[in-house]
Parts: structure tokens; sequence; C-alpha cells
């Protein structure tokens, strides 16, 4: 009977033990399919297929990123904003935003998504919602 008690606890770690291999393997692999969603979302843009960039990036930030992986979603973003700025596909690029923004839980990814929201405003010219969105950035910092 004693045997089978102290049986239980390594057992019990074990299979947590399972659970965080399968979750770090499980986080690698959304990392894997992220960057390979990177390169297509390039292509598209290159391509000037860009109704088809929104569809692409959505399924980056449906994967579930959280804590430091998260920052890596926040850094795509402005990857992929930074094309669709350089194509003057202001309008996708707003809307990529506002998706990142809507699966973003950490108050340093809402800021840098704000910081750049603002800088997209200030690329349209539309110079006081920049304004705006940059004093709300800046709020998440006070």
């Amino acid at each position: 009977m004693r045997k089978a008690c102290g049986s239980i606890p390594l057992l019990l770690l074990l299979v947590v033990a399972g659970y965080a291999i399968a979750a770090e393997q499980g986080e690698e692999a959304k990392l894997r399919f992220a960057a390979a969603q990177h390169e297509i979302i390039a292509i598209l843009i290159k391509e000037e297929q860009f109704d088809r960039v929104l569809p692409e990036f959505s399924r980056i930030v449906e994967l579930g990123f959280e804590g430091p992986t998260e920052e890596l979603v926040v850094k795509e973003t402005w990857a992929v904003v930074d094309g669709l700025m350089a194509a003057a596909q202001f309008e996708i690029a707003h809307q990529v935003i506002d998706q990142a923004l809507d699966h973003t839980a950490e108050p340093d990814s809402e800021f840098g998504l704000l910081m750049l929201k603002g800088k997209l405003y200030r690329q349209e010219g539309r110079l006081r919602e920049a304004l705006q969105t940059y004093r709300l950035a800046q709020g998440l910092q006070q």
C-alpha cells in the first residue's frame, strides 16, 4: 500500500511534465506556422494581393499567443503594416492593427500597437487622430 501511495506524486509529476512539454511543443508549432504566414503575407503584399493580407494575418493572431510570444505578434503587425503603408493600403493596415488589438492581453503590446496606429494616422495626414492615439498610448504608461 505504501508503495502505491509513493508512486502517485511521481505519476502526477510525470503528467504535469508531459503537459508542459506538450505546451512547449505546441508553442513552437505556432511559431513555425506564424513564420511561414509572415512569408506568405510578404509575398501577397509584394504581388499587390492586398485583399488576401487580412485573412492570412488573421491566421496568426487566432493562434492565441500569450506572454512573451505576444510580443512577436506585435512585431509581425508592425512588419505587415509597414508593408501596407509603403503601398498606401491604409484601410487594410488599420484593420490589421485593430485585429491585433482585439487579440492582445499585455499592456505593453497594446501600447506598441497604439503607437503603430498613431504612426499610420500620421502617415495618412490624419494628425488629430494620430495625436489622440498617441495620448491614449501615453495613458497606458501612467
